[in-house]
C-alpha cells in the first residue's frame, strides 16, 4: 500500500472549558487506521490547556469524541490538519 491509500486516524474531541464554560475542541491526526479506544486515548494524552482562556483541562472532563479512518487526503479534504505526526 502506497502512501496516498495508508490509512490514518483522525480524532475530534469535543467539549466544555470547566473555566470559561465556552464550548472548545481539539483535532488530532495519526498514522494508521484504527477505531476504539486506542486513538481516542492518545488524543486525550495530546490534549492542550484550553485555546479560549488557556487553562488547564482537568483530567475528568466530559469530552464527546468523533473518530475517522480514512487516507490523508480524505481527511485533509475533511478539514482535518495535515500531520506532523502526533
Amino acid at each position: 500500500m502506497d502512501e496516498e491509500e495508508q490509512c490514518w486516524t483522525g480524532v475530534i474531541l469535543i467539549y466544555v472549558c470547566p473555566a470559561c464554560h465556552k464550548p472548545d475542541r481539539q483535532v488530532f491526526v495519526f498514522e494508521g487506521g484504527t477505531y476504539g479506544s486506542a486513538p481516542v486515548s492518545k488524543a486525550v494524552d495530546h490534549m492542550t490547556p484550553c485555546k479560549k482562556c488557556n487553562a488547564p483541562l482537568p483530567k475528568n472532563l466530559t469530552i464527546e469524541t468523533d473518530t475517522v479512518v480514512a487516507t490523508l487526503e480524505q481527511l485533509r479534504k475533511a478539514g482535518y490538519p495535515v500531520p506532523p505526526v502526533h
